[in-house]
């Protein structure tokens, strides 16, 4: 495998910078100064890319831009995975942006394709954990917001909790609290308490009727089952069992997550989805936490130019 800290063609020149997803890429066609040009996106789980071609669907999706041949390109996320085009090794918290972007890899056969790796961190009893993409986010809020030092949440299927100290990216963790929402709310007992409504797009009272439980709870899968119990005896308003659920679980995430020592008076960045962010955001301040909802494209972009900005420094100095 070659490691392509600076890939052969990168200079001042337009360039092609690309968030591969689990199951959605997003291109983001870039001029020479790094302003955009145009984006686009297409929807593919990572699962079904190896049989159509990595190259194949990048060379779709980039096809109505007519790019020169080997124009620069820039990969992060699930593109780098065992599953992915080509596998960038994890790089091992605590990390520097220098010692993320000095083990890009190059695409075979494709020089001026480089792929940035995720990371990876073992706790002190020996645990690992993982992450690809959001890497590419802290890059963006250290450049773009002088963000150096906190805690920072990406809310998601899998949310990431991040601690940084100046720029280092000591540990993160990961918690299943989307993926737990949607398990539990389809295919467990608590389903017949949520058949007649899904999660409301903004947190109504059930969310905080939750978060008030979490207060005085340490024990979630107890707490989980009142969803259930509360449906039954008619104690919780009617349509409020899935804001319910949501907030027992964002509740205990954020209190096991976050602590006055870890958070102090600084501002927590949130980077995720809208809907989801703004339900972390309530959740936060419920703790007496501050925070602000960043708008996770902008910050991925931002972490992209920033990591192209270095590749082209590193040839000019070679």
């Amino acid at each position: 495998m070659k490691q392509c800290p600076h890939p052969n063609s990168a200079s001042r020149a337009p360039w092609v910078g690309i968030d591969w997803g689990t199951s959605n890429i997003r291109a983001y066609r870039m001029a020479a100064d790094n302003s955009l040009i145009d984006s686009c996106s297409k929807k593919i789980h990572i699962s079904d890319c190896a049989q159509a071609g990595f190259e194949s669907i990048l060379n779709e999706l980039l096809a109505p831009w007519q790019l020169p041949a080997h124009t620069p390109t820039l990969m992060c996320g699930m593109a780098g995975s065992k599953m992915g085009w080509v596998e960038a090794p994890y790089v091992n918290c605590p990390a520097t942006v220098d010692a993320l972007l000095q083990q890009s890899v190059a695409v075979p056969h494709h020089p001026h394709i480089s792929i940035i790796p995720g990371l990876s961190y073992v706790d002190e009893d020996g645990g690992f954990d993982v992450m690809r993409g959001e890497e590419v986010q802290l890059l963006g809020l250290f450049d773009s917001k002088h963000f150096s030092s906190g805690t920072i949440c990406a809310p998601g299927t899998h949310t990431k909790w991040v601690y940084a100290k100046d720029k280092i990216i000591e540990r993160f963790r990961t918690t299943m609290t989307g993926e737990l929402f949607s398990v539990l709310s389809e295919h467990s007992i608590l389903r017949q308490s949520l058949d007649a409504e899904t999660e409301s797009a903004e947190a109504g009272a059930g969310f905080e009727r939750g978060l008030e439980t979490v207060s005085s709870s340490d024990h979630l899968l107890a707490d989980l089952f009142k969803v259930r119990t509360d449906a039954l005896f008619g104690v919780a308003p009617e349509q409020s069992g899935a804001d319910y659920l949501s907030g027992l679980l964002i509740g205990h995430d954020v209190k096991q997550s976050v602590s006055q020592q870890q958070a102090g008076n600084a501002v927590i960045p949130i980077i995720g989805p809208p809907a989801m962010s703004a339900r972390y955001q309530r959740a936060l301040r419920h703790f007496g936490f501050q925070s602000e909802i960043l708008d996770a494209n902008h910050i991925t972009l931002a972490g992209l130019i920033s990591a192209r900005e270095q590749q082209v420094a590193g040839v000019k100095d070679q």
